[in-house]
């Protein structure tokens, strides 16, 4: 799973839709399915930032600048941003 959403104007940039609800909208898909198609695949998702840091919602604040449309809860919950301490 990577979170990208409509290809932007560009053709090469995307949206995002790091939210819980995107993710848990995809999750279900996929299962969904799979369910009748046969065995669940391996969920994987692909980490688009690494960023060790006391201060994780300061860290966010900043990418929010990067990642249109995303919130600073988003970066903090989705398996896409690792923000945090070691």
């Amino acid at each position: 799973m990577t979170g990208t959403g409509r290809t932007l104007a560009d053709g090469h940039r995307h949206e995002v839709d790091w939210s819980q609800s995107g993710l848990r909208r995809i999750i279900e898909v996929v299962c969904s399915a799979v369910d009748t198609a046969g065995p669940r695949p391996q969920l994987e998702a692909l980490v688009q930032h690494v960023e060790i840091t006391d201060d994780a919602s300061a860290a966010a604040a900043r990418l929010t600048a990067h990642v249109p449309g995303a919130s600073v809860d988003d970066l903090l919950s989705t398996p896409f941003v690792w923000i945090g301490t070691v």
